[in-house]
């Protein structure tokens, strides 16, 4: 009963937890009774069964049309799996070289990339192994899909070659160049060159080291070219235009690529493509060519020779005596036949034939100063000419043709030479000899002179002439050798001719000149020209000569300056395509010669009124330091000149004459330099205008000529404007001496004369005078109107009367002046000042008496001092004065009083103030004043109080403006008659005109610096021109305006400005304060500003100073406030007071001097540029 299942492989398709069964019948031993037996199956995961699978390809066995190396195959059926585990996961499954593409039922495709490296290296016989896992479909039993990649024999590849090289250099290619590349063989590859370059060479080194040409598919192993045994070389001075691989689409000389040639790799078996080498050669500038000319020398050549055959010279005879020189020279000069030519070395001639005419010509070197002794025998007539000029002459019959002659040159050169000869008859010959400096005679050839047919056998060796130097004649002459690189100072100087060139000539190159100088003094420059340009050049610059004409460089050094230079000339080469350069320089020596250098001298010019003096020194230097001297070259037309050997000179114009005038002055250093200097002149008329102010605050104006003004006038005699009537009675009884009376009239008539002056000006009143001169009684009296032109010799006539005698009546001379000013004459001059001057030796010893209005005995006719008459007689003895004839005095004076103002003045010491108080307006009589200072007493009877403020514009023109009154030592009166009269005295001049006045004082300046207490505050404008303004007394206000102005600020605390122009501001002694604490302070407003070179003059101010910075240290001290300079002046020197400070408002002097802030510092400076002025 026992039984056994076997469950065969139909249970398999039963997956896991699957049931199945199977019931079996079975019989029992019985045969018949039967049972079942049921069996139960339950499933399992069966594991299928399954079998590898391979394939193979071959490198570069591609797919047509493909990179792909692909193969393909079927995987068996899994077995022995549950159902349905016969297939595959499907899908596509990564290799290491490539995919596998795997189907369900097992179909699998391969494919790898051929281009891949790793199959690429792979040589013949080896192999790549690519083993891919797929999954049957149970997800967990694989098996593997194993693919052989079979490696072949690759032939090499390149892509082309590419290499640089150098202008003019072979160089060796590198295997690298070649881009060759065989996966499969590595040194074993060669290259083949299959076509050459059109440009340049490729060449290889054969066994024996020696270059040779490649050929057309010739072949070369890695090894060869890495050894070097490959190069390229570029064909002379050509190159590429660019640097860069172009691919050769543009090939050869100044292309874009220069060469290439084709080739192939070979690894033994197979060879690549072919491939295209291309060349570049970069350019490289070649260094130019560049010659300097040695100085050149011509080779004599010898003399040119003419001879005429058959040609009879004769003076008829045919003696064989010879013909003069001259008709020798003609006969030669003017033949018209054929000359046979030739050219000789040694002037000589053994046999001439009869009638053969010979001309030698040509040029002969000769030294300057040599002593050149032509001499030697002539058959039959013979004339020889050096420069022109007839050296020997000869004939037969006068001397047996024996000739000697001497030349010494001026200067050396080449000069001409001309001999002529004839042979009239028989034997003939001619021998011409030189001896120099008295050596023995040689044979006048080229052996002994340098001779030479012509100017073109000289020029066309390199050698410069000069034009011809004629002979005065006009016939012959010399020439000068130019010389190179050699030459005077301050001249042109040839330079040698330079030469330069392009080395590579193709036009791939430019070629630049340059030149640069050193050995020129610092700060300096020279010049240089090719005869057409001309440039500027400094020591280091550099000029580009590019365009010039080298072969006629000139140079010229600095001004003045001699010595050596260095010139570099450099030629520069440039490749247009990279820039590159390349340079040749070449150096030379250029000697600048001194020489004696001309002075160089200024003109100047100067403006001047008519008869004034101008004085002036001739500005000239020489740049060698030489003494000059000068003298008068050409003297002035219409004035006197004087010029003295140190170049100070002076001008006066003639008389009368103004216009332009001018003279020239030699200036000689003594060397034969020379040069001159013009002086200009300008003579102007004096077109002078006086102007007078008042005792009142004045404002003036000036004209456009020159004006004279003076700001106040404090006499009461003459004020502008104002109406007088001015008495004068003079006492002239007998105590009065004839030498006194004889002063009296000359007193007086200088009196009238500056009166009539003062009343013919413009602007003037009317002045009446009345003249009586009294004794005893009144006597000789008159009276004039100033202004007619007959007064002063009216009133000479009284003057010249009076005479000495009789006692002195007061009262009758009081009434008789009393009744003038009650005259008609007086009474019709409206608004007139009255006044009367008595002057009188002595008190009164007579007076009237017994006045009445009728007739009596013994009673005469007489002035009343009431303007009508009166009959009355004498009293007094003549010798005493009394009570009564005091008081009768006394009462006639009142009535005089009455009428005018009265000034009483004793003469002389007979008679006291107080004898005189009674007799005067203000009881302040002038006494013992001395008979010749009547005049002053008279004209400067002053006006109370002090001047007024006036102001004073001059305007154009060359001006003198004085702020107050004028005041001169030793002149009467004040203003402009008392300048005529203080110039009188100084001058000479008895009747100095307006001109000669205006003249002395610009001239004297100095003399007329007045200051008085009693002066105004003033305001003087000089306006334009030259003026010269006087502040005097007071605090002043001074503008020079435009122009060169002197301005005198005067006594008191004076604001000065200078103004446009070099002023010049003048202190005087005086103008100072008295002490420190009262020291005068001056201010200058514009000192040195806009560059105004003006002047401090203190000579008439400092005591014992002289013109050293030491000396004036001791008087001045220079301060710097932060705003302006302080002068203090010590005007007595070291240790005393500061009595004047000039301040110069606005100013460092120090910075405007550009010197340290120090006293000697500033004075050093004032005094080396001329701007402080001092003894």
């Amino acid at each position: 009963g026992q039984w056994t299942y076997t469950l065969d492989s139909r249970a398999d398709v039963l997956k896991a937890g699957e049931k199945a069964g199977e019931t079996l019948t079975v019989k029992l031993s019985d045969g018949t009774t039967t049972t079942t037996v049921k069996i139960d199956i339950t499933g399992t995961d069966d594991v299928p069964r399954l079998a590898p699978d391979s394939g193979s390809v071959t490198e570069d066995a591609v797919t047509a049309g493909t990179t792909k190396l692909e193969t393909s195959g079927t995987l068996a059926a899994g077995t022995g799996g549950d159902a349905g585990e016969d297939k595959f996961q499907a899908g596509t499954l990564n290799g290491t070289y490539g995919q596998l593409v795997l189907g369900a039922d097992g179909k699998w495709t391969y494919s790898a990339d051929n281009t891949q490296a790793v199959i690429q290296n792979l040589k013949a016989g080896e192999k790549l192994t690519d083993t891919i896992t797929v999954t049957n479909a149970d997800g967990k039993t694989t098996t593997t899909v194993t693919i052989t990649i079979n490696g072949t024999n690759d032939a090499p590849t390149t892509s082309g070659g590419y290499a640089q090289g150098t202008e003019d250099q072979a160089f060796a290619l590198q295997w690298s160049q070649f881009n060759a590349a065989d996966v499969d063989a590595g040194s074993s590859l060669s290259i083949k060159i299959t076509s050459l370059p059109t440009d340049g060479v490729l060449q290889y080194k054969d066994g024996n080291g020696n270059w040779q040409s490649v050929q057309s598919n010739q072949t070369f192993s890695k090894a060869d070219i890495d050894a070097g045994k490959l190069q390229f070389k570029p064909d002379l001075h050509e190159s590429s235009t660019t640097a860069g691989n172009g691919s050769g689409s543009s090939l050869g000389d100044q292309k874009g690529d220069y060469a290439s040639f084709d080739y192939q790799v070979s690894d033994g078996t197979n060879q690549s493509t072919s491939g295209k080498f291309v060349l570049d050669i970069v350019a490289d500038a070649d260094a130019p060519t560049l010659s300097i000319s040695p100085v050149p020398t011509a080779v004599p050549t010898g003399l040119k020779k003419e001879v005429w055959t058959g040609m009879a010279i004769s003076d008829g005879q045919n003696t064989g005596s010879g013909v003069s020189p001259d008709k020798l020279e003609k006969a030669i000069e003017g033949a018209s036949g054929m000359a046979t030519v030739s050219t000789i070395t040694n002037v000589m001639q053994g046999q001439v034939e009869v009638n053969t005419a010979t001309r030698v010509t040509g040029l002969v070197y000769l030294e300057e100063g040599k002593t050149y002794t032509f001499s030697g025998v002539a058959d039959d007539s013979f004339r020889l000419e050096v420069g022109g000029i007839t050296v020997a002459d000869a004939n037969w019959g006068r001397d047996s043709g024996n000739y000697s002659g001497n030349f010494v040159p001026a200067v050396s050169g080449y000069y001409t030479l001309t001999m002529f000869h004839h042979n009239e008859s028989g034997p003939g010959s001619f021998d011409v000899n030189v001896s120099i400096n008295g050596a023995g005679p040689q044979d006048l050839s080229s052996g002994t002179l340098r001779l030479y047919t012509a100017t073109t056998d000289i020029t066309g060796a390199g050698v410069n002439l000069s034009p011809l130097v004629p002979n005065a004649s006009g016939e012959g002459g010399y020439y000068t050798e130019v010389q190179l690189n050699r030459g005077n100072e301050d001249t042109w100087i040839p330079i040698t001719r330079i030469s330069s060139g392009l080395v590579d000539s193709d036009g791939s190159e430019t070629l630049s000149m340059s030149l640069s100088i050193s050995g020129l003094p610092n700060g300096s420059s020279a010049q240089l020209s090719d005869g057409v340009r001309t440039v500027t050049v400094g020591a280091g610059d550099v000029v580009s000569l590019d365009g010039w004409n080298l072969s006629t460089l000139q140079f010229k050094g600095p001004q003045d300056w001699n010595g050596s230079v260095k010139l570099t000339v450099t030629a520069t080469a440039t490749e247009s395509s990279n820039g590159d350069k390349e340079s040749t320089s070449q150096e030379l020596t250029v000697t600048v010669l001194p020489s004696n250098d001309a002075p160089v001298a200024q003109n100047a010019s100067h403006t001047l009124l008519e008869q004034e003096t101008v004085s002036g020194k001739v500005v000239a230097s020489d740049i060698e330091g030489d003494s000059l001297t000068f003298n008068v070259k050409t003297g002035a037309a219409h004035g006197v000149v004087s010029v003295d050997a140190n170049g100070n000179y002076s001008y006066t114009p003639s008389k009368g004459y103004t216009g332009s005038d001018s003279f020239v002055v030699n200036v000689s250093d003594g060397k034969g330099g020379m040069t001159t200097s013009t002086i200009t002149l300008d003579v102007k008329p004096v077109d002078l205008h006086v102007q007078t102010g008042s005792k009142n605050p004045d404002t003036l104006s000036g004209t456009a000529g020159q004006d004279v003004m003076i700001g106040d006038i404090g006499t009461v005699l003459m004020q502008p404007g104002q109406n007088y009537n001015l008495a004068f009675m003079i006492d002239s009884s007998g105590s009065v001496s004839s030498d006194d009376i004889a002063t009296i009239k000359t007193q007086l008539a200088t009196v009238f004369k500056q009166l009539q002056a003062s009343a013919v000006t413009n602007g003037a009143g009317k002045v009446n005078v009345f003249l009586v001169d009294f004794d005893t009684q009144a006597n000789s009296s008159i009276s004039v109107d100033l202004s007619s032109a007959n007064a002063l010799s009216t009133l000479q006539g009284v003057i010249d009367s009076l005479a000495s005698g009789g006692g002195t009546n007061y009262e009758d001379v009081f009434k008789t002046t009393a009744n003038w000013f009650q005259g008609a004459a007086a009474k019709a001059n409206s608004n007139a000042i009255n006044q009367t001057f008595f002057m009188t030796d002595g008190k009164p010893t007579y007076y009237q008496q017994k006045e009445q209005a009728t007739p009596g005995n013994n009673l005469t006719s007489n002035p009343d001092g009431k303007g009508g008459i009166e009959y009355s007689e004498i009293g007094g003895d003549g010798n005493n004065t009394d009570s009564t004839t005091i008081q009768n005095s006394k009462d006639a004076f009142a009535l005089l009083l009455k009428v005018s103002n009265v000034e009483a003045i004793g003469v002389n010491s007979g008679i006291t103030t107080s004898d005189l108080s009674p007799y005067d307006s203000d009881g302040k009589p002038q006494a013992n004043i001395p008979a010749d200072r009547i005049a002053s007493a008279i004209l400067g009877y002053e006006l109370d109080g002090p001047a007024a403020a006036d102001t004073l514009n001059g305007g154009a023109g060359d001006d003198i403006l004085f702020g107050d009154r004028i005041r001169l030592d030793g002149i009467p009166g004040e203003g402009f008659e008392a300048l005529k009269a203080y110039v009188a005295s100084k001058s000479g001049v008895g009747s100095p005109t307006d001109a000669d006045v205006y003249r002395y004082v610009l001239g004297h300046a100095s003399e007329f610096d007045r200051s008085f207490s009693s002066d105004g505050n003033d305001i003087l404008n000089g306006g334009d021109g030259r003026d010269l303004l006087f502040g005097q007394g007071g605090s002043d206000s001074l503008n020079g305006g435009a122009g060169n102005d002197t301005l005198y600020g005067g006594s008191g605390n004076d604001l000065l400005t200078g103004g446009l122009g070099v002023d010049t501001f003048r202190w005087a002694l005086g103008d100072q304060g008295a002490s420190a604490a009262s020291k005068a302070v001056d201010t200058i407003t514009d000192f040195g500003k806009d560059g105004d070179k003006d002047v401090l003059d203190l000579r008439d101010l400092l005591i014992g100073d002289s013109r050293t910075v030491a000396s004036l240290d001791a008087y001045l001290d220079f301060k710097w406030d932060g705003k302006n300079t302080v002068i203090d002046v010590r005007h007595e020197g070291a240790g005393k007071d500061v009595t004047q400070q000039i301040v110069l408002e606005n100013t460092n002097l120090a910075d405007q001097l550009g010197v340290a802030q120090s006293d000697t510092a500033i004075l050093q400076k004032l005094l080396d540029s001329n701007r402080l002025n001092n003894d």
